[in-house]
Protein backbone atom coordinates (compact mmCIF):
# COMPACT_ATOMS: atom_id res chain seq x y z
CA UNK A 1 0.00 0.00 0.00
CA UNK A 2 1.30 3.71 -0.90
CA UNK A 3 2.02 6.71 1.35
CA UNK A 4 -1.12 8.44 2.44
CA UNK A 5 1.60 11.51 2.98
CA UNK A 6 0.45 14.96 1.64
CA UNK A 7 2.25 17.96 0.85
CA UNK A 8 -0.36 20.80 0.42
CA UNK A 9 2.42 22.82 -1.08
CA UNK A 10 4.84 22.40 -4.11
CA UNK A 11 8.47 23.64 -3.67
CA UNK A 12 10.48 24.41 -1.00
CA UNK A 13 8.32 26.11 1.65
CA UNK A 14 8.17 28.33 3.53
CA UNK A 15 9.54 31.75 2.64
CA UNK A 16 10.48 33.79 5.83
CA UNK A 17 7.45 36.19 5.34
CA UNK A 18 4.91 33.82 4.88
CA UNK A 19 5.39 33.14 8.54
CA UNK A 20 4.90 36.41 9.38
CA UNK A 21 1.04 35.38 10.45
CA UNK A 22 1.08 36.37 13.89
CA UNK A 23 2.00 40.65 12.75
CA UNK A 24 -0.31 40.65 9.72
CA UNK A 25 -3.59 39.64 12.00
CA UNK A 26 -2.14 41.61 15.16
CA UNK A 27 -4.81 44.05 15.35
CA UNK A 28 -7.68 40.84 14.57
CA UNK A 29 -9.96 40.01 17.25
CA UNK A 30 -8.80 36.45 18.60
CA UNK A 31 -12.49 34.88 16.96
CA UNK A 32 -12.32 36.97 14.04
CA UNK A 33 -8.45 36.01 12.92
CA UNK A 34 -8.21 32.98 11.02
CA UNK A 35 -7.11 29.55 12.47
CA UNK A 36 -3.60 29.39 11.71
CA UNK A 37 -3.02 32.70 14.20
CA UNK A 38 -3.44 30.08 16.99
CA UNK A 39 -0.58 27.41 15.36
CA UNK A 40 2.51 29.88 16.82
CA UNK A 41 3.73 30.85 13.48
CA UNK A 42 6.88 32.78 14.11
CA UNK A 43 9.49 33.74 11.35
CA UNK A 44 11.86 33.91 15.10
CA UNK A 45 11.10 29.71 14.93
CA UNK A 46 14.35 28.05 13.23
CA UNK A 47 13.51 25.93 10.21
CA UNK A 48 14.28 22.51 10.22
CA UNK A 49 14.63 19.85 7.45
CA UNK A 50 11.42 17.18 6.88
CA UNK A 51 10.45 14.47 4.10
CA UNK A 52 8.53 17.52 2.95
CA UNK A 53 11.67 20.02 2.97
CA UNK A 54 12.25 22.76 5.53
CA UNK A 55 9.08 23.31 8.16
CA UNK A 56 8.98 25.18 11.34
CA UNK A 57 10.80 23.46 14.42
CA UNK A 58 8.75 21.85 16.41
CA UNK A 59 5.88 20.95 14.08
CA UNK A 60 3.89 18.15 13.64
CA UNK A 61 5.59 17.56 10.49
CA UNK A 62 9.13 17.78 11.94
CA UNK A 63 8.13 15.16 14.30
CA UNK A 64 6.00 12.95 12.07
CA UNK A 65 7.38 13.04 8.51
CA UNK A 66 11.56 13.21 9.91
CA UNK A 67 14.26 13.56 7.12
CA UNK A 68 14.35 9.75 6.09
CA UNK A 69 17.84 7.86 7.76
CA UNK A 70 19.78 6.61 5.23
CA UNK A 71 19.06 2.69 4.29
CA UNK A 72 22.99 1.53 4.26
CA UNK A 73 23.62 -1.41 6.62
CA UNK A 74 27.07 -2.10 7.86
CA UNK A 75 27.48 -5.34 8.76
CA UNK A 76 30.80 -5.35 11.65
CA UNK A 77 32.57 -8.95 10.89
CA UNK A 78 34.82 -8.59 14.16
CA UNK A 79 31.72 -8.14 16.04
CA UNK A 80 31.18 -11.16 19.12
CA UNK A 81 27.99 -13.05 18.63
CA UNK A 82 25.04 -12.29 20.53
CA UNK A 83 24.42 -14.08 23.80
CA UNK A 84 22.51 -17.46 24.15
CA UNK A 85 18.90 -16.48 24.89
CA UNK A 86 17.53 -16.97 27.44
CA UNK A 87 20.21 -17.21 29.94
CA UNK A 88 21.03 -20.80 31.15
CA UNK A 89 20.13 -20.65 35.30
CA UNK A 90 18.74 -17.37 35.48
CA UNK A 91 16.06 -15.95 37.58
CA UNK A 92 14.34 -12.95 38.58
CA UNK A 93 14.74 -12.31 42.33
CA UNK A 94 11.77 -12.14 44.43
CA UNK A 95 12.13 -9.30 46.98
Amino acid sequence: MGSKSYKAVRGDMPDPNVLRVAEVYQDFAADLAPLITTMAISADVPLVDSAFGKVQEGSPIAFQHPLPVSQIVICHVDAPPPPPLPLDNYHLAIL
